[in-house]
């Protein structure tokens, strides 16, 4: 696990001395390490800044893909569901808005409450535009 999570030359450090990155990285390891039928993620990188949080969203993707977990992921950010999602589930005031693969929700959203939060993502614009 210290391997596949990039944590090597780390094994002694206590928390206080590890990145955020490196606390998450540890996080994900000891979750793994039970072996879950499922992983359930609620906002995991809401306090890490703007670089490690892409950094984390590609280290949690080849992970997904190592470990073959089905991941339940929570979050406010449309980019980070959109790179992270098989299929992904909008929610809004408590209520379902649209399910479906991101890009398909991405390119046909099905009401003007789903249009406005895809419109408002700079990264999402931009790979639209492509």
């Amino acid at each position: 696990m210290i391997t596949a999570f990039h944590l090597i030359g780390l094994e002694r450090k206590i928390p206080a001395e590890l990145s955020g990155g490196q606390k998450q990285r540890v996080a994900f390891a000891r979750a793994l390490m039970r072996k879950p039928d499922i992983l359930l993620l609620d906002e995991p990188f809401s306090a890490l800044d703007k670089p490690l949080r892409a950094e984390m969203v590609q280290f949690l993707k080849e992970i997904k893909k190592e470990f073959n977990v089905p991941i339940i992921f929570v979050t406010h950010d449309i980019t980070e569901a959109f790179f992270l999602a098989d299929i992904m589930i909008v929610y809004s005031k408590g209520k379902v808005v649209q399910t479906g693969a991101p890009e398909k929700i991405f390119k046909n959203p099905l009401n003007r409450e789903v249009q406005m939060l895809i419109k408002t993502d700079e990264l999402l614009n931009q790979i639209k535009k492509e």
